[in-house]
């Protein structure tokens, strides 16, 4: 009877063992059936969801494209066109400038552009000139442009080598002395190149001991050629 229950005892356990076994052997071969699905699942949302690079950075597309030909021509057009102060960012220096002003042969102002500024006095006829060179920010510039730069001139004639301007004043040239009235004295007054009326040197003898027609023609201002007849004409107030 003992060994009765042994033996049962045994079959259990060994039942017991079977169905471990069993479910063991089951959970496995399903984690191994399931392992693949995840993967592929796992794969697929991965390129679904997935960063995508854009075509446009694939294929990037110029929106802006530049022109060979401006590059070329456009430094030196600025020059052609107008004024050098346009090159500043164009990292091109004075020299570099000159070179393709020299290979274009253009008419335009240049360092070594000699200018010209003729002034003719209608009150006397006499003329005078002056000579001067381009200020830095009108190298470069053309006709048009430089023309600009002095709206009280007229342009007479232009070239690479000399600029020539020319104006008409209603005055005497410096050259021509004003006896006056200053501060109730007799003065001597002289035009500048600008035809602006200076005051030279103010006398001692008063007005009011002339005649009513000499203080007439000193307002009018009294128009000496030349110091000899300058002085002349002031002692004759003074006898």
């Amino acid at each position: 009877m003992f060994e009765d229950r042994k033996r049962k005892k045994t079959k259990r356990i060994l039942f017991f063992m079977f169905l471990v076994f069993i479910c063991v052997s089951f959970a496995i071969g399903y984690y191994m059936n399931l392992e693949p699905e995840k993967n592929a699942g796992t794969q697929d949302a991965s390129e679904g969801s997935g960063y995508k690079v854009p075509d446009s950075l694939i294929n990037p597309v110029n929106t802006n494209p530049i022109d060979s030909d401006t590059i070329n021509i456009n430094p030196i057009s600025k020059i052609i066109q107008g004024n050098i102060g346009d090159l500043a960012g164009d990292d091109m220096s004075e020299e570099n400038i000159g070179e393709i002003m020299n290979i274009l042969d253009a008419n335009v102002v240049g360092a070594n552009t000699e200018l010209r500024f003729r002034t003719t006095y209608t009150k006397c006829g006499h003329s005078m000139e002056r000579k001067g060179i381009p200020r830095a920010n009108e190298i470069g510039m053309n006709e048009i442009a430089f023309a600009a730069c002095y709206t009280e001139w007229l342009l007479e004639s232009f070239s690479k080598e000399a600029a020539i301007f020319k104006r008409s004043l209603n005055t005497y040239c410096p050259h021509h002395y004003i006896i006056g009235i200053y501060g109730g004295n007799i003065a001597i007054f002289v035009y500048n190149q600008d035809g602006e009326k200076i005051l030279k040197e103010e006398t001692d003898i008063s007005i009011s001991s002339l005649p009513p027609e000499d203080q007439a023609l000193l307002q009018q201002g009294i128009v000496a050629g030349s110091e000899e007849e300058l002085y002349m004409k002031i002692e004759g107030f003074s006898d």
